[in-house]
């Protein structure tokens, strides 16, 4: 295992009870938020998708352990979370039709995510941006 045993990412893989509620917690945090309100009926499904997407993750070594795992893991959420809610509303519009699956708010959450994001990046991630 890449993480160190005492780390929340090295925890939860590792099956330990208190990391899994934790990670629980920060996923549920962000599938439930009034943005995606639209999709409420898919709330579990999508917090077990996002719970495996994590792990599958971990285990693949993609995470950088300097990083925050928290924001990680909730971006790991919000990008599922998006991707549901753009099929929930695409399936939703007539034929030929196309509306901004996004709240109003959207455009200033992505600025602030791109800005989040970029500042916890390496060096080389924000080069590559």
């Amino acid at each position: 295992m890449p993480y160190a045993r005492h780390s929340v990412q090295g925890r939860f893989l590792g099956g330990d009870e208190e990391a899994i509620g934790e990670v629980s917690r920060w996923v549920a945090t962000v599938i439930a938020s009034a943005r995606f309100r639209r999709i409420r009926n898919q709330w579990k499904d999508l917090h077990q998708e996002v719970l495996m997407r994590v792990t599958e993750s971990l285990r693949q070594g993609r995470f950088d352990a300097s990083r925050d795992f928290r924001v990680y893991a909730q971006g790991i959420a919000r990008f599922t979370a998006l991707r549901a809610l753009k099929r929930t509303l695409a399936s939703a519009q007539p034929a030929g039709t196309q509306s901004d699956p996004s709240p109003a708010s959207a455009p200033a959450d992505r600025v602030q995510l791109a800005r989040e994001v970029l500042d916890r990046s390496s060096e080389r991630c924000r080069g590559l941006f």
